[in-house]
């Protein structure tokens, strides 16, 4: 525990001694001293902090567990080390927008306390700052920074915890591995990282509005079960349809790396040349459209072979385009795919927004040959990013 100066601890055990406790409202019941507030100087059931107050210092309102609500000024930018610890019967608090730092053990054993926001303006969260805390659910806000050791340790409740893409400190211990608990973050968050090296639970933002899209029926540009968090979600009922003109489609039924995907294998034996393999993704309504995504080769491990290398994949492609009222594909675009599947990543194949787009088509103009199966080519996932025409922003970006 961090030991208050012997001066003002006294002052506050005073204090505390000759208070009368009260139900009332501790306005004026505060000592304030060039900003901040030291002690309170009668018990009450809620506390509200003046503008003006920019600090609460340490130990402030410790142990008062009569404490149910605290009101914050908007003037507030720093919260000390253990301000509200043992503050048993605080059930909910404001953070303001503009606080800055949340001291060590700040809401410390506050038992009763179910949920907090942090304002994306705070840039440190101190140790075990909300440690043994009631916690069911907290949220830190785009631009939080660092939580330290413990932060969140002992909350058994907390179920649910979203982090920012901002958040590049995470210290020991101090996201808690309970078994109910789910952190939401972004894909590539520090965040993430850390809930794989620590065994929690975590979904990504992307996948949980594709989860909720799916589920309100308005996932666009993918087959039905199709899997890839890149592609675009919107409201509107469209979807893509996948033709191809050899081999074999899987529009979302196949497995493949344990996911549905929409994906697509063809081989060359049969083919006089390249180009006659194509693969033709079919919108169900004009739309706009961007993008062509694709996770080049054949990504799964049989009998303890990478079966990447040993199948071909794309080396270079040419997309064209079908518009509304149209019969025939037009304005070619070739693309050179890397051989690289370190990132694991989509590959984008970006061309810039096109409007009144029916259907696109991939069609094959190189290959990388397989190390073993040289004629057999596979394309594990894809997809297009676009949005319906009826959903197109006026300031869209042409």
């Amino acid at each position: 525990m961090k030991v208050r100066p012997l001066l003002v601890f006294l002052l506050v055990l005073a204090l505390a001694f000759t208070s009368t406790p009260n139900t009332g409202r501790a306005d004026e019941g505060l000592i304030i001293q060039d900003g901040a507030v030291i002690a309170i100087t009668q018990s009450a059931v809620q506390i509200t902090i003046p503008e003006g107050v920019t600090s609460i210092a340490e130990y402030a309102f410790y142990g008062h567990s009569e404490i149910t609500s605290v009101t914050l000024p908007s003037t507030l930018q720093t919260i000390g080390a253990y301000a509200f610890a043992g503050c048993g019967g605080l059930t909910g608090i404001t953070l303001p927008h503009g606080l800055v730092s949340i001291g060590d053990s700040a809401f410390y054993n506050c038992a009763a306390l179910q949920s907090v926001v942090v304002p994306g303006t705070v840039q440190h969260i101190g140790s075990e700052a909300f440690a043994f805390a009631g916690l069911k659910e907290a949220v830190l806000e785009e631009g939080v920074a660092a939580i330290n050791e413990r932060a969140f340790a002992a909350c058994p409740a907390l179920a649910s915890l979203t982090v920012p893409n901002s958040l590049a400190q995470i210290g020991t211990g101090s996201i808690p591995a309970n078994k109910q608990l789910t952190v939401y973050t972004q894909d590539n968050a520090h965040a993430a990282s850390f809930c794989d090296e620590n065994a929690i639970t975590k979904v990504t933002r992307q996948e949980q509005e594709y989860a909720q899209a799916k589920a309100e029926g308005r996932v666009v540009y993918r087959p039905e079960g199709a899997h890839s968090k890149r592609l675009h979600i919107a409201s509107a009922d469209a979807s893509v349809m996948i033709t191809s003109s050899s081999g074999t489609t899987y529009p979302g039924s196949h497995l493949l790396d344990g996911e549905e995907t929409s994906s697509w294998q063809f081989s060359t034996k049969s083919l006089q040349s390249l180009r006659e393999a194509y693969v033709t993704l079919n919108l169900n309504q004009p739309c706009a459209v961007s993008e062509v995504l694709i996770k080049n080769g054949f990504w799964k491990i049989t009998d303890g072979l990478d079966q990447y290398e040993r199948n071909g994949r794309l080396k270079t492609v040419e997309l064209s385009f079908l518009y509304e009222g149209s019969s025939t594909f037009t304005e070619p675009i070739e693309f050179t795919i890397p051989d690289d599947r370190s990132s694991g990543e989509f590959y984008r194949m970006s061309f810039g927004w096109k409007l009144n787009v029916t259907a696109i088509r991939m069609t094959v103009c190189d290959i990388y040959a397989g190390s073993r199966f040289k004629n057999d080519v596979a394309v594990s996932e894809m997809g297009i990013n676009g949005l319906p025409m009826n959903e197109v922003p006026y300031d869209i970006s042409l």
